[in-house]
């Protein structure tokens, strides 16, 4: 690999991670900091409205109402220090001055799409009286609000970043196209018998041209260099605020996304997958590796399964049929673990006490096979 695709490589690196930067904070602009908050508050009035707040739960209407609001765990207030920093992301990105006239405007318009989201999502179930169909759609429809605003935010930020970047690019395009031009001709000029020469007039423009679309290049390059600088001092504060450990840090983090990017991209990470395939499969099927595996999924599935079983049968809102299920549930469990732990270790059945303890547990097994033996 030669010397221009590094620096080709480099460049694609850099600026995808910029559209990642940009695609992350344009799609979060409109969206507001008390969008779960106002969907709790939400599904909380919709149990309300349907009678759930006043009585115990089925295991079916518990489900179906922590399919409502999700696994994650809502704050009763949003994190404004967080919208603040997204804010000022965007104010850098985004080339704005006024930053409070940018946060008002913002707000204006994430309420406004968040006012429109709640309606659609609780009119979409006002009529539907099976809790289980209505948390469905509820779910569904709460994603297609979230991706239509993260979309709107994206149609809102992408123009106006677009021509901020146009803006810091102007500089260094100027200054990499003239140095570029003079550069190349007096390379090609200092470098080139004419005498010599096999391509004829054509190879100065072609030996130019290369030179002004790296220096172009390599331009956009330090544009996207300047605009990631600005975002991480106003993210994280000024140069001379940084410590040294979050330098390296930071330092690392890059370093290990760009090499593993880089893998991915080229034949190691191809030759790496098929060296870890061969070895998993010796390992699984040369040892006793595979047995055990198994052996350990299957006793943590069912402590899984315990421990869910035992979660259920500890809600107080659910009716006491349900808690009593749920714990039955959870013992039989745990005594099919106890089997399965058995089967494991190759423990030998209660009362099988005979000198040869194979022989005596295949007289206990033909026994209860019906035969005469019994296991003395």
């Amino acid at each position: 690999m030669d010397a221009l695709l590094w620096v080709g490589w480099l460049c694609t690196l850099v600026v995808l991670f910029f559209m990642i930067l940009i695609g992350l904070f344009g799609s979060l602009a409109l969206k507001s900091p008390r969008w779960d908050v106002e969907f709790l508050a939400l599904a909380q009035q919709d149990w309300k409205r349907r009678g759930l707040t006043d009585r115990n739960h089925s295991m079916s209407e518990e489900v179906s109402m922590q399919r409502s609001i999700g696994q994650k765990e809502v704050d009763e207030e949003p994190d404004l220090e967080l919208r603040s920093g997204t804010i000022s992301t965007i104010a850098v990105l985004v080339g704005a001055d006024d930053r409070d006239a940018l946060r008002a405007d913002l707000d204006e318009r994430s309420d406004a799409l968040l006012l429109a989201a709640l309606s659609g999502v609780f009119n979409s179930v006002r009529n539907i009286s099976n809790l289980n169909v209505a948390s469905r759609i509820w779910v569904a429809r709460r994603w297609v609000a979230l991706s239509w605003v993260l979309c709107r935010g994206l149609v809102w930020f992408l123009p106006r970043c677009f021509r901020q970047v146009a803006r810091v690019i102007e500089r260094y395009m100027a200054v990499a196209t003239i140095l570029g031009i003079t550069g190349g001709l007096l390379l090609w000029g200092f470098s080139n018998d004419m005498s010599k020469s096999s391509e004829g007039g054509i190879g100065w423009v072609n030996f130019v041209g290369i030179v002004v679309t790296v220096g172009t290049v390599v331009g956009l390059v330090l544009a996207v260099g300047q605009q990631f600088r600005l975002v991480v001092a106003s993210v994280v504060g000024p140069a001379r605020t940084w410590s040294k450990k979050g330098v390296m840090t930071a330092v690392l983090v890059l370093g290990f996304a760009a090499g593993m990017f880089t893998v991915v991209r080229t034949d190691a990470w191809t030759q790496w997958q098929l060296e870890a395939s061969r070895l998993v499969t010796e390992s699984l099927t040369d040892t006793p590796v595979g047995d055990w595996v198994g052996k350990i999924l299957l006793v943590a599935i069912i402590v899984l399964g315990v421990s869910r079983a035992v979660r259920w049968a500890r809600v107080r809102r659910l009716k006491g049929a349900d808690r009593i299920s749920s714990l039955g549930a959870a013992v039989v469990l745990a005594l099919l673990g106890v089997l399965a732990v058995f089967f494991i270790v190759d423990a030998p059945p209660r009362g099988c006490q005979a000198r040869d303890v194979r022989d005596s547990c295949g007289d206990r097994f033909r026994q209860l096979a019906g035969t005469d033996l019994h296991c003395r």
